[in-house]
């Protein structure tokens, strides 16, 4: 059985409404109630994930927790509901209809950071080549109104 990313969406809508939570099918300023669910749902999704990882956050910084401390099971679980809060996200502020178009977009985009010399960060994230321009969306939230 094959799971699309509109199945996706319906399922979170479903879930939103049960939970009663805000859903807007048309580009929506949320109240202050509404950002600051999203943003405590995305934090503790995130915070899960980061735990799951074996890492701690402790005073702004990542501190290893040891490999003993890794759990794989835990890990997929925050990585999959931090997709269902961002989803979620879009559908409360009336984006979700152009997830797909804007997902397409992005990934594309990420892309063009491969072509060329690579740098990295301390960290080993990838950095921005000089000739790489942001992705343009603007079109895309304009159909949402």
């Amino acid at each position: 059985m094959s799971y699309s990313l509109s199945d996706h969406v319906n399922a979170v809508e479903t879930l939103m409404v049960g939970a009663r939570q805000t859903v807007n099918s048309k580009l929506t300023d949320l109240s202050a109630e509404d950002r600051i669910l999203r943003a405590s749902l995305i934090l503790e999704e995130a915070m899960e994930a980061i735990h799951a990882l074996g890492v701690d956050f402790v005073l702004g910084k990542f501190l290893d927790a040891g490999q003993e401390n890794v759990n794989p099971v835990e890990y997929l679980d925050a990585c999959c509901d931090m997709t269902v809060i961002a989803t979620g996200g879009l559908v409360s502020m009336g984006l979700s209809n152009v997830f797909e178009q804007a997902l397409q977009r992005v990934d594309a985009n990420n892309l063009t950071k491969l072509e060329g010399e690579r740098r990295y960060n301390e960290l080993g994230k990838l950095l921005k080549p000089p000739h790489y321009k942001p992705v343009v969306l603007t079109d895309l939230v304009e159909k949402c109104k």
